[in-house]
């Protein structure tokens, strides 16, 4: 085989390796950022809601949900019947110059309940504020795309289609939306509201919203660690190897 060629093929594989151990390093890097969280989820209390600990301290409890004093609450899109829900409005704009490439998209348009709800188990019951929610698997009830006008009509093209969602400009509509009924884990923090105990965001505005059970919860926070780990160290050791292999 051609030396010229084999050190071109060489070269292509270090750069090659040196961008993935670049890119799985920073990928680790905010996954790491996140140990306190995974630390926090081990910790915290997972008690009957009968037997809540003091104010202050973070729990990972589980029940089913239903609509808290204001009722029940209807998603913006789909109009269904829910306790909580989430709705996201995306942008989709397509490169300059890039006619046939992928629309890129940014997210424009957030809205989320705040309105509390009531979560149940066998012993008891306990009001929710879900503020600042980062929701975990929850049931999508929406999901539409608007295309944006064009003077000109959609086209094919070389036998791909101007008209396809992921290449196209307009905007996404999507929505989540947890039904009553529904049985959920909520990692949150205990307070007292009007003497009776409450559970809402941490201080630093953390509260998450799950569908999983606890632990699922755990093990998923925990295994995005170790993928990171292992995919930075695939990489390095690739890239070690094509330096001094």
């Amino acid at each position: 085989m051609d030396d010229a060629f084999v050190g071109e093929a060489r070269t292509a594989f270090q750069l090659l390796s040196l961008l993935a151990t670049a890119l799985s390093g920073f990928l680790l890097r905010r996954t790491l950022r996140g140990r306190p969280r995974l630390r926090e989820l081990r910790e915290a209390l997972a008690p009957p809601l009968r037997d809540l600990p003091p104010p202050g301290a973070a729990v990972l409890v589980g029940g089913t949900v239903a609509a808290g004093p204001s009722g029940r609450l209807r998603a913006p899109y789909s109009g269904a019947r829910c306790v909580w829900y989430r709705t996201e409005e995306w942008e989709y704009r397509t490169s300059a110059g890039g006619r046939y490439g992928r629309a890129r998209a940014t997210l424009v348009g957030v809205r989320q309940s705040r309105t509390p709800f009531v979560i149940r188990d066998r012993t008891g019951s306990v009001r929710c504020y879900p503020r600042g929610a980062a929701a975990d698997r929850i049931p999508a009830t929406h999901d539409s795309f608007e295309p944006e006008a064009r003077e000109e009509p959609w086209t094919v093209h070389h036998g791909h289609a101007w008209a396809s969602p992921d290449s196209r400009p307009g905007r996404a509509f999507r929505e989540w939306a947890l039904a009553p009924g529904t049985r959920v884990v909520v990692h949150a923090t205990v307070y007292t509201w009007d003497g009776s105990p409450v559970i809402a965001s941490a201080p630093d505005g953390r509260l998450l919203l799950s569908t999983r059970t606890a632990p699922q919860v755990r093990e998923a926070h925990g295994l995005r660690e170790t993928v990171g780990w292992a995919a930075f160290l695939a990489a390095l050791g690739a890239l070690a190897w094509s330096v001094l292999g």
